[in-house]
């Protein structure tokens, strides 16, 4: 759908999360199409989709972003701490503070992190105002 549509530059990302391979190949088409992301209620695996963005921009309404530290239902598993490293990568990769990651990997999957606006423009996740 982008190829036959190389015009759109701009993805709406609404999502209370999802599983990580699919965060992961959005991510990347994201990111490989020097595509903007704009979000509102973007949660878990989503973020990583919206972190992909070439621009990044939080909606005003909302609950925001929505972060955790990898885990297969609730589990850490070999697979989710492989999964996590390259979540780490990406977020550096894109600009994102050391302190911001510490906080987001330090979240529980049952307890997600909702930081504040400020935290996230500070951090450099969302880099645009709307």
């Amino acid at each position: 759908m982008i190829e036959a549509n190389p015009h759109i530059k701009r993805i709406w990302l609404q999502s209370g999360g999802g599983w990580v391979n699919q965060g992961w190949w959005l991510y990347k088409l994201i990111r490989d199409n020097e595509m903007d992301t704009f979000a509102r209620d973007c949660w878990s695996a989503c973020t990583l989709a919206f972190i992909g963005g070439k621009n990044r921009t939080l909606d005003f309404y909302g609950t925001g972003l929505g972060f955790h530290k990898v885990s297969r239902d609730g589990d850490i598993t070999a697979n989710s701490i492989s999964a996590q490293g390259k979540w780490h990568r990406a977020y550096k990769n894109a600009g994102v503070k050391k302190w911001f990651l510490k906080k987001m990997f330090d979240a529980s999957p049952y307890n997600m992190w909702h930081p504040t606006r400020n935290e996230l423009i500070d951090a450099g996740v969302v880099t645009q105002q709307p």
